[in-house]
């Protein structure tokens, strides 16, 4: 009899999921992204969750794997760093992620973004993530996607983003000062703005350089503080030490903020809503490496390092790591699996100098203590 009840139960359970038109995916982290797997015209692709894209972007060789038609129109796209490129117009006839569906998806195709060259990819922008309503469990690294509205926790702090150019933002409070953040799950970083927003001065903190990755390719060389924030809030929502970033770019809030201050987060576009559950107020500690390591057109460069840590430059040639060339990875994909699964700490680096470095990993607080 129970068993017939379990049986009885868990049809009901699909019959409703079916009438609700909810659908529950797996996900995985690539250096920080988001990627769900989907379908571009019946071919399987990856794709970049990015909030921070008001449109759908692909790439020649997606175009070319997943008959995608790509026009002679061009148009200007700026990414978050503000650069400007001329895009081609691309159309996506069928786009399927689980039950949902899309047609005639008009995107763009990118031909320079490094992270979207390691296969099939889209990035996956506003203009088919605002039609539905998105559930993220970070623990279990699943997804549950709605057409209809999902209901929040009586104890939720519930933010109402402002839209701009199909693009979420929200009100930082912080030092007496608000601001508008750019919510961006294809930012990899926690949160940063300019030092106008900021006005951190007198806080302690690290000094970076480095090479980023954007829609046109890599940046030039730049510099990045990173500090300690006493309290953010937006809306209802506070958080206190947060590891916050000052540099010349869009304020905005990354992947990493909901990666590390809660388990879940809702995106119910139907009501304009966003909240997180099972969240924290003290920001946890995240742990940095002094130097950062990039693959390129099968050559490895130093991307990132604390200034003053080590004798290199940034965008120096690496000649190996622990005895690994960029020969060995055949797209920047597989070298930052490699980098993140394999264990960095005493990693020996190798420039094309001669000169060696090891790779150091320490939490925020005891690199910032050793700057003081």
């Amino acid at each position: 009899m129970n068993r017939l009840c379990a049986v009885l139960a868990s049809i009901i359970l699909a019959f409703s999921a079916k009438a609700q038109q909810i659908d529950t995916l797996p996900f995985r982290w690539l250096s920080g992204l988001v990627v769900i797997e989907g379908k571009v015209n019946g071919q399987t692709v990856d794709l970049i969750f990015d909030t921070g894209s008001n449109i759908t972007v692909s790439t020649p060789s997606t175009d070319a794997f997943a008959s995608i038609k790509v026009t002679k129109t061009v148009l200007p796209t700026r990414d978050a760093s503000g650069k400007t490129t001329l895009l081609s117009r691309a159309i996506i006839k069928n786009l399927a992620i689980g039950r949902f569906k899309w047609k005639s998806i008009k995107g763009i195709s990118a031909p320079n973004m490094p992270i979207m060259n390691c296969g099939p990819t889209l990035l996956l922008g506003q203009d088919v993530i605002r039609t539905l309503n998105w559930k993220f469990n970070f623990t279990t690294q699943q997804v549950h996607v709605s057409k209809q509205p999902w209901t929040a926790p009586q104890e939720a702090s519930i933010w109402a983003p402002k839209w701009m150019y199909n693009k979420p933002y929200v009100p930082v409070e912080h030092a007496g000062g608000t601001h508008l953040f750019l919510i961006d799950l294809g930012f990899t970083g926690i949160i940063e703005a300019r030092d106008t927003v900021w006005k951190q001065t007198n806080k302690s903190s690290i000094l970076f350089e480095r090479k980023g990755i954007t829609l046109h390719g890599f940046t030039e060389p730049y510099e990045e503080k990173l500090f300690l924030s006493d309290t953010l809030r937006i809306f209802q929502t506070i958080s206190t030490l947060v590891p916050s970033s000052q540099e010349p770019a869009t304020p905005k809030i990354g992947a990493g903020y909901f990666k590390k201050k809660a388990n879940y987060l809702v995106l119910n576009h139907t009501n304009n809503q966003i909240w997180m559950e099972d969240e924290t107020i003290q920001f946890p500690t995240i742990e940095l490496a002094n130097i950062v390591v990039l693959w390129e057109d099968s050559q490895l460069f130093l991307s990132t390092k604390i200034k003053g840590d080590v004798e290199a430059e940034v965008g120096e040639e690496v000649v190996s790591i622990s005895g690994k060339t960029g020969a060995d990875f055949p797209h920047l994909c597989a070298f930052i699996s490699w980098w993140e699964t394999q264990g960095n700490l005493g990693r020996r680096v190798v420039l094309k100098t001669g000169k060696e470095m090891v790779v150091q990993i320490k939490k925020v607080n005891d690199w910032l203590k050793q700057n003081d």
